[in-house]
């Protein structure tokens, strides 16, 4: 998950009112074998304070981490809400390691069919095949898009489910069944 033990500094939010904010040190991760206990890994995916504009620096927002194996490449494959302080970039960011510890190596954001990418998740299927699943269009609709063969892509593939929904959380959207 997030890991925000840097400094607060304050900025404006997407409706332009101040806001503090906790600059990230990274993405931390844990793991499970029964989901109820949890072993912490560190931080898996470390920030780039170096670079000002670059996804990871420290004071840009990184959240929701999700990871998923790819079982051809034996590589996890990482995918995470990346945003500016204002929340006006909403894009979707990815890493990939060969262990779940990390270290994670990022490769980069995208914005699904161009559309914002907040809230989100991703899914295997049982024939293998991937799904990232966002809310879009300021949370008011969820989109599917399916991952390329190697998850570490987006395809022309998408779906819009539940316009006009504003949801979050889409974990419990998966529960729903298959689309």
């Amino acid at each position: 998950g997030e890991n925000k033990a840097g400094p607060t500094t304050q900025t404006l939010n997407a409706q332009g009112l101040p806001v503090e904010r906790v600059d990230l040190v990274g993405i931390s991760g844990c793991r499970s074998l029964d989901l109820v206990h949890w072993e912490p890994m560190g931080v898996v995916l470390e920030p780039e304070p170096n670079i000002r504009n670059l996804d990871l620096h420290p004071s840009l927002v990184r959240e929701r981490p999700k990871v998923v194996f790819h079982q051809a490449t034996g590589t996890f494959v990482m995918w995470v809400h990346i945003d500016r302080p204002d929340y006006k970039l909403a894009a979707a960011g990815v890493a990939v390691s060969e262990r779940p510890e990390g270290p994670f190596r990022y490769l980069g954001s995208t914005r699904p069919q161009g559309r914002d990418s907040r809230d989100q998740t991703v899914f295997v299927d049982d024939d293998g095949s991937a799904y990232h699943f966002a809310s879009t269009d300021m949370n008011a609709t969820t989109l599917v898009t399916r991952l390329t063969d190697d998850y570490r892509a987006m395809s022309d593939e998408s779906m819009v489910l539940f316009p006009d929904r504003h949801m979050e959380a889409h974990a419990s959207t998966l529960a729903l069944g298959r689309y």
